[in-house]
C-alpha cells in the first residue's frame, strides 16, 4: 500500500499518516476502527475534503516514547484536563525529532487545547496530546531580553574586563540570541545555579558562533557542567573547550553545537559558557550563544558499544605506553610507580607528591569515528589525612587536527582539591563527541601548594564510543 503524510497545523503538531493498518496488532486494529472518529473529529476540519474523503478510517496518530521504545496511549485513552508528567525523551504525533525542545515549549504554551507548566507537565485538552523534552534549567533560550536577568554575567579569570553583553532579535538564523563582544583581553562567563531533582546523568548544549573571519584569531570557548558542594563552591566539573584560534568553530556566522555530560552525584548544578578573546588576536570581535540547556538524560548510546583502543588501560605494565611529564608551573610530576594491588583494585599506579608537583600522563589514542559520542572515565583514589587536602585532578580527551599538530578542542571531567573524599575509589566519568579522530586521553594529578606529601592511585582508563 502507499504510504501518505500530510500536516495539518493544529497546536503546532504535525500528524502522520498511513493507508494501510495491515501492519497493526488486532487490539489496536479494532480500536482505531472503531474510536478513529473521535479521535480525530476535532482534526478534521484542517483537512481538505479531498483528503479527508476516502482516508478517514486510514488516519494513524503514532505517539513514540523514546526512554522506554513503547506505544503511548492514543489520545482518546488520556482524560481531558488531566495532568500528565512529560516523559524525558519524546517524539511527537508526526514522529518528529525536536531539535529546539524549549523553544517547542514556548510556541506551544497558549495555542488550544494545550497547558504546559514550567514543572515539565501537561495538560491534555480537545481530544490532543503535545509532549516534548524539558531542560531543567530556565531562561536558556533568550526569547525575550529579561531572560538574561536569570543569569550571572562577570568578567572570567584575571581579565579586567568581560565585554559587554547584549540580547539581539536574531543572528545567523537563530532568534533569541546573545552577544559578547570583545576587545583582545577579554574574558567572560554567564552562570546560572539551579537544583535537579536527583543524582544521575546531565547533558549541557549550547549553540556558538562568532562573528570573526580570521580562523586563527578566533576566541577560545568553553560549556561548562558543574557540580556544587553544599557551601556552593564548585566540587566537580565537566566541560567542553574549543581552543583559540583551532578552527573549531568554523566559518564567520555558522553555528556550533556543544554538548557535554556529566554524572551528577548531588542536586545542586550549574551551568556555565566562557568566551575568552586573547590578548594577541588584535582584532575585537563578538561570540554568540543561544539555548544554554540543560537535560536529564544518559549520554548517546551510553554506556558505548565500542571500546576505543588505550594500550595498557588497566597498568597491567606500570605506565608502559603512557608519557609521565611535569603540567604546566608544576616543580615535579612526583614520584611514580606500580602497585600490585590497592582496596580492591589490582594492578595500579601511585603518585607520590609533595605539595605543588603536578603530574600529567598521556597517550594517544583514535576514536572508530568523529562525531559520534565517548564516555571517558578513570578511577582514582586519595590517601590524603582529610577531604580538605585532597588532590585536583583532571580527565582530559583531545580532538587533534590530523597531523597531531594542534589541539581542536578536548572534553573534560574534573574533581576539585578539598571538594571529594579520599580513603575510597572515587571515579571521573563524562561525555563528550569528538570532533576529529584524531585524539589523545590524557590525567593530570595536582597536588596544591601548602599540602603534605600525599599518594594518589589511578587505574582503568576507560573511552567507549557508541
Amino acid at each position: 500500500m502507499n504510504n501518505y503524510k500530510n500536516k495539518c497545523k493544529y497546536s503546532n503538531i504535525e500528524i502522520k499518516t498511513k493507508s494501510s493498518l495491515l501492519s497493526l496488532p488486532n487490539s489496536l486494529k479494532l480500536f482505531f476502527s472503531t474510536n478513529l472518529k473521535n479521535i480525530f473529529s476535532p482534526m478534521f476540519a484542517c483537512f481538505s475534503v479531498r483528503f479527508c474523503f476516502g482516508f478517514a478510517i486510514s488516519i494513524l496518530m503514532i505517539i513514540r516514547i523514546l526512554g522506554n521504545g513503547v506505544l503511548a496511549r492514543a489520545a482518546n485513552q488520556f482524560v481531558d484536563g488531566t495532568t500528565y508528567t512529560v516523559p524525558s525523551q519524546i517524539m511527537d504525533m508526526g514522529g518528529k525529532t525536536r531539535t529546539s525542545e524549549r523553544k517547542v515549549a514556548i510556541d506551544a504554551i497558549g495555542q488550544p487545547g494545550l497547558n504546559v507548566s514550567a514543572s515539565g507537565m501537561y495538560k491534555l485538552d480537545r481530544g490532543f496530546l503535545y509532549t516534548l523534552k524539558w531542560p531543567v534549567n530556565s531562561y536558556g533560550n533568550f526569547t525575550v531580553s529579561s531572560d538574561t536577568t536569570y543569569w550571572y554575567y562577570e568578567r572570567y579569570g584575571d581579565a579586567s574586563s568581560p565585554g559587554t553583553l547584549s540580547r539581539l532579535a536574531s543572528y545567523s538564523g537563530q532568534s533569541g540570541v546573545l552577544k559578547i563582544n570583545q576587545a583582545p583581553g577579554e574574558k567572560a562567563k554567564l552562570t546560572q545555579v539551579f537544583s535537579v531533582s536527583s543524582p544521575g546523568w546531565y547533558i549541557a548544549k549550547t549553540k556558538v558562533a562568532t562573528n570573526i573571519s580570521n580562523v586563527s584569531k578566533q576566541p577560545k570557548v568553553y560549556l561548562y557542567l558543574q557540580e556544587l558542594a553544599n557551601d556552593s563552591s564548585v566540587a566537580k566539573t565537566a566541560n567542553q573547550v574549543i581552543a583559540s584560534g583551532s578552527g573549531g568553530l568554523g566559518t564567520a556566522g555558522s553555528w556550533r553545537q556543544l554538548e557535554i555530560g556529566h554524572y551528577a552525584t548531588s542536586t545542586i548544578l550549574a551551568v556555565q559558557v566562557v568566551g575568552i578573546n586573547p590578548t594577541n588576536s588584535e582584532v575585537t570581535g563578538a561570540i554568540y550563544f543561544d539555548e544554554i540547556e540543560v537535560y536529564r538524560e544518559p549520554p548517546n548510546g551510553y554506556p558505548g558499544s565500542t571500546t576505543v583502543s588505550i594500550a595498557n588501560r588497566s597498568f597491567a605494565s606500570n605506565t608502559n605506553n603512557w608519557l609521565v611529564e611535569i603540567y604546566g608551573d608544576g616543580t615535579g610530576t612526583g614520584t611514580w610507580s606500580w602497585v600490585s594491588s590497592w582496596s580492591g583494585h589490582n594492578g595500579v599506579i601511585r603518585a607520590n607528591q609533595l605539595g605543588a608537583e603536578k603530574g600529567k600522563v598521556s597517550q594517544f589514542c583514535t576514536v572508530p569515528a568523529a562525531g559520534k559520542n565517548c564516555i571517558a572515565s578513570i578511577w582514582l583514589f586519595s590517601t590524603s589525612t582529610s577531604k580538605s587536602n585532597t588532590q585536583k585532578v583532571y580527565l582530559y580527551f583531545y580532538s587533534f587536527d590530523s597531523g597531531y599538530t594542534k589541539i581542536i578542542e578536548s572534553g573534560n571531567g574534573i574533581l576539585q582539591p578539598g571538594k571529594w573524599d579520599p580513603g575510597d575509589w572515587q571515579q571521573i566519568q563524562f561525555a563528550y563527541t569528538p570532533m576529529s579522530n584524531y585524539n589523545a586521553v590524557q590525567f593530570v594529578t595536582i597536588n596544591p601548594i601548602g599540602k603534605p606529601l600525599q599518594s594518589i592511585y589511578f587505574d582503568d582508563v576507560y573511552v567507549d564510543q557508541e
